[in-house]
């Protein structure tokens, strides 16, 4: 499983890589791979999301956490994830029953709000 995301300059375009943990860095205006590395220890689990903070920190959400680079720093968070907002210090990660928001300086988590009615859908079948 993988993402991709562009930094909010323009000038960063990365690629994740879940189970592997790699992120390849892809220079956006000629698409040319610039380097390949990893972002955690592999293997990470589920369909990453990935983005940038506003100083150029990249932000990966796998299951069950969410990490970030440059400091390292892994923050717990409830199941799969469903998409990663970045805001100047504060994450926003979605998961199966709502959105828990964190400090990107300290990991702590500082709100959360369940959304009912969300479900997961797993499979779908032709009756």
């Amino acid at each position: 499983m993988h993402a991709l995301a562009l930094d909010g300059m323009g000038e960063r375009l990365s690629a994740v890589h879940s189970v592997s943990a790699r992120v390849a860095d892809i220079d956006p205006e000629r698409l040319a791979l610039k380097r390949v590395g990893e972002f955690a220890a592999a293997p990470q689990e589920g369909k990453p999301g990935i983005g940038f903070s506003r100083d150029g920190r990249m932000v990966v959400s796998v299951d069950g956490k969410v990490i970030a680079t440059g400091p390292y720093r892994e923050t717990a968070t409830p199941g799969e994830p469903r998409g990663l907002v970045i805001r100047d210090h504060l994450i926003w990660a979605g998961h199966p029953e709502g959105v828990v928001r964190f400090d990107l300086s300290t990991g702590r988590e500082t709100g959360r709000t369940p959304i009912p009615g969300l479900y997961v859908l797993k499979r779908v079948r032709d009756r």
